[in-house]
């Protein structure tokens, strides 16, 4: 089979999955982007693979994919690889100078033309590939004897690469077995799937028929109409009287239908060459509380085939497995139904992008993709949505959109379901996790068999380890909203979790699974006790501390203290609800826990109401908050405030002989010195407080204090022992598994790495910190060490590296107010245009920024700046303005003392001389 690879820009993805969709149906095998990389491969390297094993190189020009740098790349791949390239014109567009050299002498296939299909097919060798004879023209199956329903390219190609696996798994079946049953929730694709499963019918077989029982509805799906409609079917297709020898036993009063009938339709059905029939939405004549046929004729025909002689291929979509009056499973012996699961996210992504979302990011879609959890029913009511409204519409209004497909979805269920399952459904919507079976009875208040019953329709969906779960299209269509419905739903599931066991000596956040339920239920219950017990009576939010879980701490505070909020409004009192003392717990524990995510300002909010809340007699508490307030002045360089608190703690602690505190006070202390430059009294503190972790044997502080040290070190230009005593902390951090810790000191080697011109072991350290950074939520170091590292990788040269952090980075950095951060993200894309030869952007880019860093509190970005403005002014011949950035760059790191930035301007002056 010829291999083709599609290179084309994303903004014309409608035209060319069309057409790649197309060459699919010809026997083409496609690799495109969105299909060819699978989850885990390096995007690169799978390009390059795709493009390497390619038979013929498709180039898809226009007016996007000429300014796209990836595609003159993909070209350049294909030419030294020696592919065949075929141009393809979708729209008129000025070759660019970089492909000539390698489109010189080819003939283009242009788009516009009536002609292009054959133009193409010529140039590809003429071949449509192995293909049943009736797709060859339109990519449809013809059949004109019965309903069959078209499957357009883009939901072909979804449904063909997304469902592979269940696809292999029934053609096997098929190949053994004269039934398949094809199971999942409704709108799962069920439907779909069986029709995408008609394209594997071997060569010379007939066309297939297809019967759709909700089509029929109207009809009255009685045996006689649909024995009139398969043998009417039987006769086109065997050349036979096959509908006059069926009718010919209709002789019972009324001429009704018969299991004579039955028998001889089925007698025509024992051909050499397999027929193939498709029964779709059984499920419409089944009862919904016994799974039972509801027509005795039917079930006689539906009995026939499963036990008479006959090779006929029998395909049937139904939510459950139907049960039969002798209490038979509608199942051949020794089988098990196909039940469906979700689609991939990634298709679910291409879909859209096809369906009128195509000038959306992922990034943008993904809230969306997330919504939909792989259910095509969403999927398709979405991509519709977008059609008629529009794609900026559809973000927009998202949650009314949503609302509106989970209310059609919730009203189809209810239709569906009997009173009990959906009563049941209904209350499990409020679960979180996977639940067992005796977990789910005891929440839903249902037997067994009910469950059982939900999961057989599809509802349930059941994980390896026999737990069950819901998609997001039942929990959310089917959630209660009465209030008081909701609440009895939320405490029966509190009530489980609460009385589950937990380890004796938790290791991860996986051992406190059910305390988390425990608090969602007893928060979405109004519980306030429970939520509030279940937080600080298990252990666990000293756990989630020591665990750096800082986002999931606030998370957890927050909905408890809003819970409370919630009560208290309702009764219209404060007391009973929460203490006073329980009340400062939890701003004290918000205040740490923001502080440790980098938000200070919210960290000061909450020690000071935590602050004015507390009785005088609470000393030692009012030390601890009053030393976390010093910290947070200090971090947004509040340090007059900072070193107030210092003195008015020093007052406090005069009085206590606590020696623990004594310790976090001199820490807090030197850390402060530091910060306002009076490093030989930050040291002095530092050591004190580090003799007092030792006597303590307090190795987590131990730790940051000597990472602290290692700070003042660096400011005092001892980079060697600074970077001793960083890898020093490194090791007790992780032993303390401490990944904060762990974070910032690789993040402080990698600066003074980045500073002294060692970009390799830079790269190494700030990729370890931004990993970090990025698993632990915590933004203001996944900013700082994301730009230092693309500094990094724009000094090694490695501009795809580098523009792919920037790009990955990009949602946050335009969600900061500040210019410091702003400043160097502007100046870096002019460090990345300048280096790509665009030299009118980079000197844009390169001045805005500069415009946005000046200000005191952005010296240190101004000073690092300027080096690479100063680079590229001297590559545009204006060596003065680059000695003028260079010297401006000087004098702030005289100020600064920085000793590693004046090495490097004097590197870079001497170099201008």
């Amino acid at each position: 089979m010829t291999k083709l690879f599609i290179s084309y820009a994303h903004l014309d993805s409608d035209i060319v999955l069309d057409i790649s969709g197309q060459l699919q149906v010809a026997g083409y095998e496609v690799w495109i982007d969105k299909f060819g990389i699978q989850g885990g491969d390096l995007w690169v390297s799978a390009i390059v693979t795709g493009i390497s094993d390619c038979d013929i190189f498709l180039l898809f020009i226009s007016s996007k994919s000429i300014l796209s740098d990836y595609i003159r790349r993909e070209l350049d791949i294909a030419f030294s690889e020696k592919r065949k390239i075929i141009p393809i014109k979708i729209e008129q567009a000025d070759i660019p100078q970089g492909w000539r050299y390698q489109l010189a002498g080819l003939q283009y296939i242009d788009y516009q033309r009536p002609d292009w299909i054959s133009k193409l097919l010529m140039a590809l060798g003429g071949e449509l590939g192995t293909v049943h004879p009736s797709v060859r023209e339109t990519g449809k199956l013809k059949n004109p004897y019965s309903t069959l329903p078209a499957l357009e390219p883009v939901e072909r190609r979804l449904i063909l690469a997304n469902r592979e696996k269940e696809l292999q798994k029934a053609v096997e079946h098929l190949n053994q077995h004269r039934l398949l049953l094809i199971m999942g929730m409704p709108g799962i694709g069920k439907s779909t799937f069986a029709r995408a499963l008609l394209e594997f019918i071997p060569e010379g077989s007939p066309p297939p028929f297809w019967y759709n029982f909700e089509r029929q509805r109207s009809s009255g799906n009685s045996l006689g109409g649909l024995l009139d409609q398969i043998s009417s079917y039987l006769d086109v297709c065997l050349d036979a009287d096959v509908w006059q020898q069926v009718m010919a036993f209709r002789n019972t009063p009324g001429g009704n239908a018969s299991v004579n009938d039955v028998d001889v339709l089925i007698s025509f059905l024992n051909q050499e060459t397999p027929i193939w029939l498709v029964f779709d939405n059984l499920e419409t004549v089944l009862s919904r509380d016994t799974y039972e046929f509801l027509d005795e004729g039917l079930e006689i025909l539906f009995d026939s085939l499963k036990v008479n002689t006959h090779n006929a291929k029998i395909i049937i979509t139904n939510p459950f497995i139907p049960i039969l009056k002798t209490g038979e499973l509608f199942l051949e012996s020794g089988t098990s139904a196909l039940t469906l699961g979700g689609l991939n996210d990634d298709f679910a992504y291409a879909f859209l992008h096809a369906f009128g979302l195509q000038d959306r990011s992922k990034e943008e879609l993904e809230p969306l993709i997330r919504e939909i959890n792989g259910h095509p029913f969403v999927l398709n009511h979405v991509a519709r949505y977008a059609q008629a409204m529009g794609s900026q519409a559809i973000l927009e209004s998202l949650p009314a959109g949503l609302e509106e497909i989970n209310e059609r979805f919730g009203g189809f269920l209810k239709g569906r379901l009997s009173s009990q399952e959906f009563n049941a459904l209904q209350t499990l919507t409020v679960l979180n996790r996977e639940v067992a079976l005796a977990g789910l009875c005891q929440i839903a208040g249902v037997r067994p068999d009910v469950i059982m019953r939900l999961r057989e329709k599809g509802l349930l969906q059941a994980n390896e380890a026999g737990k069950f779960w819901l998609h997001n299209i039942v929990r959310n269509s089917l959630k209660p909203t009465a209030p008081d419905l909701l609440r009895q739903a939320h405490l029966r599931a509190m009530n489980f979790y609460r009385n589950q066991e937990i380890p004796k000596a938790p290791k991860s956040i996986d051992d406190y699974a059910s305390v988390l339920e425990w608090h969602h239920h007893a928060a979405g219950g109004a519980d306030v006790v429970n939520a509030y017990a279940a937080l600080y009576s298990t252990g666990m939010k000293d756990h989630l501390l020591k665990w750096n879980e800082y986002d999931l701490l606030v998370r957890l505070c927050e909905q408890t203290l809003s819970a409370a909020y919630q009560v208290e409004a309702n009764l219209s009192q404060i007391e009973g609800i929460l203490s006073m003392l329980e009340r400062i717990n939890i701003y004290y524990t918000l205040g740490s826990a923001y502080f440790l995510l980098g938000d200070f300002q919210k960290s000061i909010t909450h020690l000071k109401s935590a602050l004015h809340l507390l009785q005088p007699q609470d000393e030692e508490l009012r030390i601890q908050l009053l030393i976390g307030l010093s910290e947070s002045h200090n971090a947004i360089g509040d340090f007059a405030t900072a070193m107030a608190l210092c003195e008015q703690l020093a007052i406090l602690l005069s009085k206590t002989k606590n020696q623990a505190l004594q310790a976090k006070f001199l820490h807090l202390r030197g850390i402060v010195h530091r910060d306002q430059g009076n490093l030989e009294s930050a040291i002095n503190d530092l050591e004190s407080a580090l003799k007092l972790y030792k006597d303590l044997n307090d190795q987590l502080h131990i730790a940051s204090t000597t990472g602290d040290l290692g700070v003042v070190y660096y400011y005092q230009n001892r980079f060697e022992e600074a970077i001793a005593n960083y890898e020093q902390a490194i090791i007790a951090f992780e032993i303390n598994h401490d990944l904060r810790g762990v974070m910032i000191a690789h993040s402080n080697i990698g600066d003074i790495m980045l500073q002294s011109e060692q970009y390799e072991s830079a790269v190494k350290e700030l990729s370890t910190a931004l990993e970090l950074a990025r698993k632990k939520k915590i933004v203001s170091y996944e900013l700082d060490a994301g730009l230092s590292l693309v500094e990094s990788w724009m000094e090694l040269s490695q501009l795809d590296r580098a523009e792919k952090e920037l790009n990955a980075l990009e949602p946050l950095i335009l969600k900061q107010t500040s210019p410091c951060i702003l400043g160097r993200r502007l100046v870096l894309m002019g460090d990345l245009y300048w280096k790509r030869q665009q030299p009118h952007l980079a000197n844009d880019f390169f001045r805005r920024g500069m415009e946005k860093l000046e200000g005191r509190e952005c010296q240190y970005d101004v000073a690092r700046s300027c080096f690479p403005l100063a680079g590229f002014l001297r590559e545009q011949d204006q060596v003065e303005k680059a000695k003028q950035m260079l010297q401006k760059a000087k004098e702030i790191y005289t100020k600064l003392n920085n000793q590693l930035g004046l090495r490097a301007v004097e590197k870079r002056l001497q170099a201008l001389r």
